[in-house]
């Protein structure tokens, strides 16, 4: 900024009037200033990102398609040969590893899961007027006049080892409110990253 005939210096004094007005007058040059800057540079920012956007695609059977797009196509693709034929070429082995890529082939784990607008609380609460009689028949047992209070909790990893051992039958776990997920075979697919130097200074705009 051009500094102005009355300036007050880089340690200001107020001893007037005047020089308050000097003071405010600058104050309101530099904020007025600084606006008009941030103005400025949000016009150039917002013009360089609609021009980046127009150059961030690529040119298919004559079709201009958007970077974002073309990589979703081309991954589902990917991943579509992945789950079909990608698993025959593997003779047992998890990993397929190319010049650009690899393919990775894994199985998600069983699971137990709460079924569809079920969770804990509403689970237990099919199963708690079973409780009375647990607690009268352990009282009753243990002689404890009362003192006893039982907390029911739906353990999910219990019951995926009662399962998997065949010791719970799957349809029973719906009446606490629960279901069995098996794995299943998924691929994923990590792109080899090309070289550069990554400072943009060298690409051709």
């Amino acid at each position: 900024m051009k500094r102005a005939d009355n300036w007050l210096g880089l340690a200001p004094t107020i001893d007037t009037v005047e020089q308050a007005e000097i003071a405010l007058q600058e104050i309101a040059s530099i904020l007025a200033r600084d606006a008009d800057l941030s103005a400025a540079y949000d016009v150039r920012l917002r013009r360089l990102n609609e021009e980046r956007k127009a150059k961030l695609a690529t040119v298919v059977d004559g079709e201009t398609i958007p970077f974002s797009e073309r990589v979703a196509t081309l991954e589902a693709a990917l991943l579509k040969w992945g789950d079909t034929q990608g698993v025959k070429l593997l003779d047992g082995t998890k990993t397929l590893s190319l010049r650009n890529g690899v393919f990775n082939w894994r199985k998600k784990a069983d699971a137990v899961v709460f079924r569809d607008g079920v969770d804990e609380k509403t689970a237990v609460a099919k199963v708690s007027n079973v409780l009375p009689m647990l607690e009268e028949a352990l009282e009753e047992q243990l002689q404890l006049c009362g003192a006893l209070e039982i907390t029911l909790k739906i353990n999910r990893t219990n019951a995926k080892k009662a399962v998997l051992a065949g010791q719970l039958e799957k349809n029973r776990l719906g009446s606490i409110g629960l279901r069995f997920v098996p794995g299943v075979e998924y691929v994923s697919v990590a792109v080899a990253e090309i070289a550069r130097d990554g400072t943009g200074e060298n690409v051709e705009l």
